[in-house]
């Protein structure tokens, strides 16, 4: 892993003014916490605290009902305990815990990468759409993405150490963030799985077995209250299934989720452009004789990317759960294995046309994903329920009849769309919402959308119901005098 450091000085350069760049991101997106409202998911995190008065209350309602592991609520409903309940002020819980390990995890970095590379890392991991959007809601995903982070300068170290000589608190800190990372979320430990494997491969090629055994140990010690929280729902993760080997109809849509994480939500066309451009610096670095030569340095961030990938298609191949949030756990590792590229085209100086190629396709792509997170906060509007709610507030009394309609095409939600109206409505505006007569005329009907094809949503209404107005409020649609509910 050493090499990517530094092997001739560079001069000073915008580069170098990165910290002053990411503080200017951390406080831009801070104070950008509040602008939207909480959505489906992040208000039902937001529930788990709010209602509940008690961590028994919040274990036997929420947690222990949840398939996902119960770290984040936990710790949200501690950080609700402590006074903060705004929308910004909940959001600022994931904001602030993910910034801190970001720093940590940059700042650790500096040993395993030049100084262009490094700066190229610290700027991308803070400034990627991906945790642009991720590191503003309420939800585990940041937390995930900067404990990723962390954990590579430690399994970097931990790998070392282990051919040398260990440290106890380098893999006590490897555990630490492995635990806490199987208990936010299920791909934290694919993630940290293939660091395991990777490690173990190559302690099989030094034939150190007493290592790999104590790496075994850690890591299935890390796992095992994950392992617990998947068998006291295995009933429940049994039952999904999307058919023998449902990926290959889905691939294109699990690529551009991905590439979205990288240069945010982009016109379809340009996707097909962006994985030819992958292709094309791959093969300049596997076909090029000192491009190649390169890799050896990457050779166990490689291994770990490459397990990991095959790991979760492996696992995925009757249950769809691969999406490009649930692959943010992998984006980390793949920033260092660009950055610590770009290092040793930089500091090489080397001047063949594929080096000068694959040099300009890195700087394309730094430039394109930086650019692209500070537009991401204005590309991507979330769910506005504080908004539709507010709606309902200022145009309906208490004694209105409003019927809430459930998205038919979406599937009912086991607690009920009643709950997301329920975290901004008044307690008797939302007690007169939910209790209403199901074939009561001149009602009100109140749709809220899931999907993004809202025309084709609206017409499916009109076929369904006669004799009403459409009133559009952002994505809140009002249908006035409905004849007939489609609850």
């Amino acid at each position: 892993m050493s090499g990517c450091a530094d092997k001739m000085p560079i001069k000073t350069t915008l580069l170098d003014k990165w910290p002053v760049i990411v503080a200017v991101l951390v406080v831009w997106r801070a104070c950008l916490l509040g602008e939207q409202s909480l959505w489906r998911d992040e208000i039902y995190s937001a529930s788990a605290s709010t209602t509940s008065d008690s961590f028994s209350v919040l274990l036997h309602n929420w947690l222990l009902t949840d398939v996902h592991p119960p770290l984040f609520n936990t710790l949200l409903f501690g950080w609700h305990t402590l006074g903060f309940q705004s929308d910004a002020a909940l959001r600022a819980l994931p904001f602030l815990i993910s910034t801190a390990l970001l720093v940590t995890a940059v700042l650790w970095m500096r040993r395993w990468l030049g100084r262009t590379g490094w700066a190229w890392y610290s700027l991308l991991l803070f400034g990627i759409p991906g945790i642009t959007w991720y590191s503003m809601e309420l939800r585990a995903y940041s937390l995930v993405y900067a404990l990723a982070a962390l954990s590579l300068p430690a399994v970097f170290q931990l790998r070392d150490e282990l051919l040398t000589t260990l440290k106890a608190s380098t893999l006590v800190i490897w555990l630490l963030i492995t635990l806490a990372g199987c208990l936010l979320h299920f791909f934290y430990f694919a993630f940290a799985g293939a660091q395991a494997f990777a490690l173990a491969l190559c302690l099989a090629r030094q034939r150190n077995f007493s290592s790999l055994l104590l790496i075994a140990s850690i890591f299935l010690l890390a796992a095992l209250p994950l392992f617990s929280w998947l068998y006291f729902h295995s009933e429940f993760l049994l039952g999904k299934s999307g058919g023998n080997f449902w990926i290959k109809n889905r691939v294109f849509e699990i690529l551009t989720d991905f590439y979205a994480l990288f240069f945010g939500r982009l016109p379809q066309f340009l996707y097909p452009l962006l994985i030819l451009v992958s292709i094309l610096l791959a093969a300049l670095c596997l076909f090029g004789k000192s491009e190649r030569s390169m890799l050896k340095s990457l050779q166990f961030p490689l291994s770990i990317l490459g397990i990991f990938f095959v790991g979760i298609v492996a696992v995925s191949y009757h249950t769809p759960i691969i999406t490009g949030r649930n692959l943010l756990v992998s984006v980390p590792l793949l920033l260092f294995c660009l950055a610590c590229l770009f290092d040793q085209l930089d500091t090489r100086q080397v001047h063949s046309a594929a080096s000068r190629v694959l040099y300009g396709l890195l700087l394309f792509i730094f430039i394109f994903a930086f650019a692209m997170g500070l537009y991401s906060p204005f590309s991507q509007k979330k769910e506005q329920w504080r908004e539709a709610s507010a709606y309902i507030n200022e145009h309906y009394s208490s004694d209105d009849c409003l019927i809430p309609v459930r998205p038919w095409f979406e599937g009912s939600t086991k607690r009920g769309i009643d709950l997301y109206y329920r975290y901004y409505l008044s307690p008797e505006k939302h007690e007169r919402l939910v209790n209403y007569h199901r074939n009561q005329p001149d009602c009100d009907l109140l749709l809220f959308s899931y999907v993004v094809n809202y025309h084709k949503d609206e017409q499916r209404m009109r076929d369904a119901s006669i004799n009403f107005r459409v009133v559009q409020f952002h994505k809140l649609r009002v249908y006035e005098k409905v004849r007939e509910s489609l609850d």
